[in-house]
């Protein structure tokens, strides 16, 4: 063996050493994930804290929490959200759901990887437009503690852009952006009187669904890393949380194939699929 296949394999040990130390000490499983993603996102996060050295990375994981929650968020959590985020997807949304939606007295909404809550956000300011907020509940869900805490707050993760502005105005917006935020030392919150319809709690995908009789789920990006078992899995469990007819919105990066007894018809290029039972 070379000195680089020897190289190749310390750092292979290396890395069954880290998710090893994830799984066993931590809790954390790794089971269904995608090996390739993982070993990727590893390497990355080994890159930003120690210059690619990932014994140093191990290290840090057994001595070093704060490192440790970073390499766990990184690693095994998806967080890139926007307000608006693929403004034709909430564009279409609009226009293909939120004619049955308008029929149910109350509406049960499950978004799927929240992240800092975004998603949630954007979806709240719609349905307010459309005069169905009042009537809905949206659970908003995420593995990250550091996340769902931000999410709570309200807060926009990042600075208020004109992006947002020209994105929520491509979604169909019906009013300024502004309206619907305070602006506070430089921080932008979501008005109390729309956060109050979003409920953010900590849930995995890999468990069962955090409920039943849901209108619609959103689960968009987020099993970009699963392997084809966890995402049927996933899969399977979104289609039982819904009523008949109800309504899955998946991401335009991830690679799906439904499992066998999934029924569903697509409505939009931009992953809005129908239950159809």
């Amino acid at each position: 063996m070379d000195n680089v296949q020897l190289g190749q394999e310390e750092w292979r040990e290396e890395q069954r050493e880290i998710l090893a130390f994830i799984q066993n000490e931590l809790g954390w499983s790794y089971e269904g994930y995608s090996m390739a993603s993982l070993e990727r996102q590893i390497a990355r996060v080994a890159r930003d804290l120690c210059d690619g050295d990932s014994l140093a990375l191990l290290r840090w994981l057994q001595f070093e929490p704060k490192k440790r929650s970073r390499l766990l968020r990184d690693a095994l959590t998806v967080n890139v959200t926007d307000l608006f985020r693929d403004p034709e997807f909430y564009l279409d949304l609009k226009q293909q759901c939120f004619g049955y939606l308008s029929e149910f007295p109350r509406l049960k909404i499950w978004i799927a990887g929240c992240s800092t809550g975004e998603e949630a956000f954007s979806l709240a300011i719609m349905l307010h437009e459309a005069g169905l907020l009042k009537r809905a509940e949206i659970l908003a869900t995420d593995l990250d503690f550091a996340c769902l805490r931000q999410a709570r707050s309200g807060v926009l993760s990042g600075p208020f852009a004109r992006q947002e502005a020209e994105r929520y105005r491509k979604s169909g917006g019906q009013a300024s952006l502004l309206e619907y935020f305070s602006l506070s030392y430089g921080l932008s919150k979501l008005r109390q009187e729309l956060l109050d319809h979003i409920h953010f709690a900590q849930h995995g995908l890999r468990g069962s669904a955090p409920g039943e009789q849901f209108h619609m789920v959103l689960c968009r990006n987020v099993m970009i890393y699963f392997g084809p078992s966890l995402k049927a899995k996933v899969l399977q469990g979104f289609y039982k949380s819904l009523i008949p007819r109800g309504y899955l919105c998946l991401g335009n990066k991830e690679s799906i194939e439904f499992p066998e007894g999934v029924e569903l018809r697509q409505l939009s290029r931009h992953r809005i699929y129908q239950i159809q039972r």
